[in-house]
C-alpha cells in the first residue's frame, strides 16, 4: 500500500522578518548558506519544510524539526529515516506531498496566469514532478517520456496523478509506487508555522 499525503498552504505575502530569521536558524548551517535572499521566496521556502516537518512528524510519530532536515547535492530534501516527500510552490501556494513507499515529486503550477494551455502545463509538471522524485536536476527534463499516467525515466517506470485542490493550479504527483491512496490535507500558514 503506497498512501500520498498532500498538504497545501496558501502564503498571502512575505513572512516577517523576525519570523524568517527564527525559521531560518532551524535549518542546517549548509542549508543557511544555500537560502534564497528575497523575502517572497524564503517564506514559500520555509513554509514548504514547516509542512514536510508536519507531514513527517505524523508518519513518524516523533516531532521532526527542520534542523533535522537533509539535502542531497541536488538540493532535494529528505528526513534520514522517514518516508520521502517533495515540496512545490506556484504563487501563493505552497504544497508537500509525502509518500508512504518509494519516491515521490511533486510540481504545481499556476492556471490562470500562464500563457501555456492547460495540457502543456499538466506535462511541464509532470516531467518536473518525475525529476524531483527521481533526485535529478532540471537538465535531465528532456529525458522524461510521458505515457499518460505512467512515466519513463532513467529506465524507470513513474506513476502519475493529478489531485484536485480547491487553488487554481494544475498539479502533479509523481511517485515510485502505484498509489493506493491520495489524501488532500489543506493546513492553514499559521498552523503550519507554529507547529
Amino acid at each position: 500500500m503506497n498512501r500520498v499525503i498532500l498538504a497545501y498552504s496558501q502564503l498571502r505575502g512575505d513572512l516577517p522578518a523576525a519570523q524568517r530569521e527564527r525559521l531560518r536558524a532551524q535549518l542546517p548551517y549548509a542549508r543557511r548558506l544555500r537560502m534564497p535572499f528575497d523575502a517572497g521566496s524564503q517564506s514559500q521556502t520555509y513554509l514548504g519544510l514547516a509542512l514536510a516537518s508536519r507531514l513527517l512528524s505524523d508518519a513518524s510519530g516523533r516531532q521532526i524539526l527542520p534542523s533535522e532536515l537533509r539535502f542531497t547535492r541536488a538540493g532535494k530534501p529528505f528526513a534520514p529515516g522517514c518516508p520521502d516527500f517533495s515540496i512545490t510552490h506556484a504563487g501563493e501556494w505552497v504544497l508537500c506531498a509525502l509518500a508512504a513507499g518509494g519516491e515521490v515529486g511533486i510540481d504545481a503550477e499556476e492556471s490562470g496566469a500562464a500563457r501555456w494551455s492547460e495540457d502543456r502545463l499538466a506535462s511541464w509538471a509532470a516531467k518536473e514532478a518525475t525529476v524531483k522524485a527521481a533526485g535529478a536536476t532540471l537538465a535531465e527534463l528532456a529525458q522524461v517520456q510521458l505515457r499518460g499516467r505512467r512515466i519513463a525515466f532513467r529506465g524507470r517506470s513513474w506513476y502519475c496523478r493529478t489531485p484536485r485542490l480547491q487553488a487554481p493550479l494544475v498539479v502533479r504527483v509523481v511517485t515510485e509506487r502505484r498509489v493506493t491512496q491520495l489524501l488532500l490535507r489543506p493546513v492553514r500558514c499559521e498552523s503550519a508555522l507554529t507547529a
